[in-house]
């Protein structure tokens, strides 16, 4: 009777655990949406208050898609923050030549640091963390050299380079609209596509990757470039909601982002993520910023503190399932 008793108790403690592992970052967002509603009741739902907070998350969630299927594959970037900087730069010196010139300009500025991250890393053999900390180094001595550590202001006549951060397409604003449609292609990119199951595949286990026949260098290459890309849009975004490209624009990012992506879901040691998941991350860490914002007394160094919390528990709770699951097996 006892026995049976303990074994029923191990029963629910392990379905609620592997419950939260699986759901724990739509409760999180769930109990935080509703604990401002509670706190802040019509404050919150302000349509100034809503289209800010969508606005805000919309450009580090692009960054953020980049940065999850770079988890995914196993690999690290910490250079999301510089190159953001020095995209958003390029794109202003670029902005009296026109809308295209600038956003080209921007775009493929961030593909080329993502090449260069991939092949640093594939060819030379380097550790992506160290690769990623060298261009993050060196991208902002870059971003901070173009104009003397001053900012270069955008062309503002280019009324349809501004209109990207600042514009409304119904009442809806345009760097939300840019964040869903690039969320939704990096969702058919990772599960409707050979290129995104080779990102799961390298980031479960690269040797057996390598026997499915997968190019374990050309993945990776493109894995960088893809959140090269995504940072290049989220600059694009910030510089032209801003006016200006700033050589300090990203600061923190680096962290900050991965916090974001692991919070929302994606395992740490890679092969295991949703894009659906850099939408709660991204949800769960904006309303916390909005929740200290509209307290308005309280330092917002507690935004870093509930961060590291939420990234403790969620590694925390990985870790214990791949304990769990491997025991499950033997």
């Amino acid at each position: 009777m006892r026995n049976g008793m303990i074994k029923h108790k191990e029963k629910i403690i392990n379905f609620s655990l592997d419950f939260l592992r699986k759901n724990g970052p739509l409760v999180v967002l769930v109990s935080l949406f509703l604990f401002s509603c509670a706190a802040f009741g019509s404050r919150f739902f302000q349509l100034i208050n809503i289209t800010n907070l969508l606005r805000q998350i919309s450009i580090s969630g692009l960054a953020a898609i980049g940065i999850n299927f770079v988890i995914i594959s196993g690999g690290r970037d910490l250079s999301v923050g510089a190159i953001c900087a020095v995209c958003g730069m390029i794109m202003a010196i670029l902005s009296p030549f026109g809308f295209f010139p600038a956003i080209i300009g921007g775009l493929v500025t961030g593909a080329a640091f993502g090449l260069l991250n991939g092949i640093i890393i594939t060819k030379f053999g380097i550790p992506p963390f160290i690769t990623t900390l060298g261009t993050q180094l060196g991208a902002r001595g870059v971003a901070l050299l173009m104009n003397r550590e001053l900012s270069i202001p955008v062309d503002e006549t280019k009324r349809s380079i501004t209109f990207i951060g600042r514009g409304f397409v119904f009442d809806m604003p345009v760097p939300v609209i840019i964040f869903i449609v690039a969320l939704i292609i990096a969702y058919i990119i990772s599960t409707r596509t050979r290129l995104g199951r080779a990102f799961y595949a390298i980031g479960g286990n690269e040797e057996s990757a390598v026997m499915m026949g997968i190019r374990i260098d050309r993945t990776k290459i493109l894995v960088y470039i893809i959140s090269g890309v995504c940072t290049a849009l989220a600059a694009i975004v910030l510089t032209a909601r801003l006016g200006a490209g700033i050589p300090v624009a990203g600061e923190g990012w680096d962290m900050t982002i991965m916090a974001t992506v692991i919070i929302g879901g994606t395992l740490i040691r890679g092969g295991v993520g949703d894009m659906r998941g850099v939408l709660v991350g991204t949800l769960i860490c904006g309303i916390i910023n909005n929740m200290i914002n509209m307290f308005g007394n309280i330092s917002t160094y507690w935004q870093n503190i509930i961060y590291g919390l939420l990234l403790l528990v969620a590694v925390i709770m990985q870790t214990y399932s791949a304990s769990h699951q491997a025991l499950k097996k033997t």
